[in-house]
């Protein structure tokens, strides 16, 4: 049993079910600001429910692969509430909007961590869609010592009204503000990419990462062989590596895949189908991604009376104009977390203002700019 078929239709005829204790949950760090799946214990309802799966039309039984000691003793009685594992930006961001101005004493039935709280505050600041309003909650001039109440700007306003995450909001109004100043208009571009990094884990192709043989002392016959393994496995991989792989960078590779599947797309779900096949592609997210792009597309082109944005959005490859105004875009959304390279933290090491020299990034192995 899993936590997918804990909350499905009931299935006719299942009289067994193995209940392995687990579950893959989202967890979210507010410190960095990034989120992976875990594996945890589930918690004592979805175990409940998981048993009452067993035996709905007739007899049944559940085999839990866990003792009772570690189901009473170790089991919350309720799994966290999502809310607490997603960023808080867009939350907070509709209660600006609304006109709430103390967001971190906002009474929560179930109130998230103040940590994650005063990291999305400071996002949505770095943004530009909120301001201090310079007064504390009872209207005096705020003190060192009392909290700030904040305000939604004009900005923060239009970035509420998009139904995506505030810094990717942030990149369609940029890529609509460069579209109008110069010649080339990036607007379906940035739909692309802003749907594209909304779903995320469109592709299914990792690179072999580089052996470090620095500071190993003498090479020995194990180093040898690793290192021979390393260099062949490479090899296969560049034969039959997609074709996305080998452009500049993400930016590039993320509008060669969004823009390959649309036109795909108009060959019928065959034909979509083997393009995400022959290109490594996750096809349940792309397809996901690719209707949001035409969603946004579509609210784009009527808030701003585009009529000469055709629909369906079918991106072509940008002009090098077009390029630059797209990684201007994203840079806007993203300026926080800009990082520097920073060689003598490690091989490949980069530090990012929003997290200090103490924690040093790293490009991942699925990157064009990484390969």
């Amino acid at each position: 049993s899993t936590n997918v078929a804990e909350t499905s239709v009931t299935l006719p005829n299942v009289r067994y079910v193995i209940d392995c204790g687990k579950e893959k949950r989202r967890r979210y760090k507010a410190s960095s600001g990034v989120s992976a799946f875990a594996i945890d214990r589930i918690s004592k309802a979805s175990a409940d429910q998981r048993a009452g799966r067993a035996g709905r039309l007739g007899p049944g039984h559940a085999y839990r692969l866990y003792s009772s000691a570690a189901y009473e003793n170790h089991f919350t009685q309720f799994a966290p509430i999502p809310m607490l594992h997603t960023p808080m930006d867009p939350v907070l961001l509709l209660l600006a909007f609304l006109g709430v101005p103390r967001l971190d004493v906002f009474p929560w039935p179930t109130p998230p961590s103040s940590e994650s709280i005063a990291a999305a505050i400071r996002r949505l600041c770095a943004i530009g869609a909120i301001e201090e309003d310079g007064k504390t909650a009872e209207g005096s001039v705020a003190s060192a010592r009392g909290a700030v109440a904040v305000r939604c700007t004009k900005l923060g306003y239009r970035l509420a009204a998009l139904p995506v995450a505030p810094r990717y909001a942030r990149m369609l109004l940029s890529a609509v503000t460069a579209s109008s100043q110069e010649a080339g208009d990036i607007i379906g571009h940035a739909c692309a990419i802003v749907a594209a990094l909304s779903v995320g884990n469109l592709t299914a192709w990792e690179s072999v990462q580089d052996i470090d043989d620095t500071g190993q002392g003498p090479e020995n016959e194990l180093l040898r062989a690793q290192r021979e393994a390393r260099r062949r496995l490479d090899e296969a991989q560049r034969k039959e590596a997609p074709k996305w792989t080998q452009l500049r960078d993400d930016a590039e590779g993320t509008l060669w895949l969004m823009g390959g599947y649309a036109w795909a797309v108009r060959g019928g779900e065959e034909a979509a189908e083997d393009f995400c096949r022959k290109n490594k592609i996750n096809a349940r997210q792309m397809a996901e991604a690719h209707s949001l792009m035409q969603q946004l597309a579509e609210l784009m082109r009527r808030r701003l009376s585009l009529e000469s944005m055709e629909l369906p959005l079918l991106p072509r490859p940008p002009t090098p104009q077009q390029a630059r105004l797209i990684r201007e875009s994203i840079v806007e959304g993203l300026f926080d977390r800009v990082a520097v390279a920073c060689p003598e933290l490690g091989n490949h090491a980069y530090v990012c203002g929003d997290l200090g020299r103490e924690r040093p990034v790293f490009i991942h192995n699925s990157s064009n700019t990484f390969r």
